[in-house]
């Protein structure tokens, strides 16, 4: 049986995707020895199986973009609704949750990702094969909207968080600049080619977040690149204005 399935399946982490960054960590043991490949075929009967603490006190590590930003921003979300935009393992959720928030709405194109810690709790609400351009539950009523979206620019996706945020709700937007500049200004790789471009690029974003209805709080670089190497930016900001969506 591979490893990073024998942990999931013996509950020693709450998802297949945390037991493998723990694995890739070095958190994990089998027979005395640091095991460093997820993969790795172990025999439970005879193999002995020992987990170190994990790091990370979230379902994924990109939680901890959030916290940084919900540290840096001063963001109090305690008893307030929020909406998790591109859901995935639940990441940013888990922030939310242990912050405080009195309910989170998961939304996510794709579905089966969301950590089962995550889809459990009574404070969850899990909307999977949902787009949020699609999506109209809640409307108006939430306090803090979280959008963390991939393959589309999160222009695309701002008059929607607009939409769904109370008069004066805050959005914590990831701005990926490789989504955002163009296939010409990246590598082979997908990596954007130069940093003055990625940063100009989420400042760009961030002006027309400034047009759409919000009030820009602040923008800063993400603490963790993504997971494909590209660094990115967070743009915090408050819905103001009434403007047609």
């Amino acid at each position: 049986m591979r490893l990073d399935l024998y942990l999931a399946q013996q509950h020693l982490y709450d998802s297949r995707v945390r037991a493998v960054r723990a694995v890739k960590e070095g958190c994990v043991r089998v027979n005395g020895k640091i095991i460093t490949k997820p993969s790795c075929e172990i025999f439970p009967e005879s193999d002995t199986v020992a987990c170190d603490a994990d790091p990370v006190p979230y379902v994924g590590r990109g939680a901890l973009k959030l916290a940084y930003v919900l540290d840096k921003y001063t963001i109090n979300v305690h008893n307030m609704t929020a909406i998790d935009i591109g859901a995935s393992t639940g990441g940013f959720a888990d922030v939310l949750l242990q912050s405080g928030a009195s309910h989170v709405a998961c939304v996510d194109v794709g579905h089966g990702q969301l950590a089962e810690k995550i889809r459990q709790d009574v404070r969850t609400a899990v909307y999977e094969d949902t787009d949020i351009r699609d999506f109209k539950i809640g409307e108006g009523t939430y306090d803090i909207a979280c959008a963390d979206v991939s393959f589309i620019s999160i222009r695309l996706i701002i008059p929607h968080i607009y939409r769904l945020l109370k008069e004066g709700g805050t959005a914590v937007c990831l701005i990926k600049p490789q989504f955002e500049v163009g296939r010409k200004n990246l590598n082979k790789k997908g990596i954007v080619k130069d940093s003055e471009t990625a940063r100009r690029a989420a400042e760009e974003t961030a002006e027309f977040i400034a047009r759409s209805g919000f009030a820009v709080t602040g923008i800063c670089s993400s603490p963790i690149k993504g997971g494909d190497g590209n660094t990115e930016y967070f743009c915090v900001c408050r819905r103001t204005l009434k403007i047609d969506v």
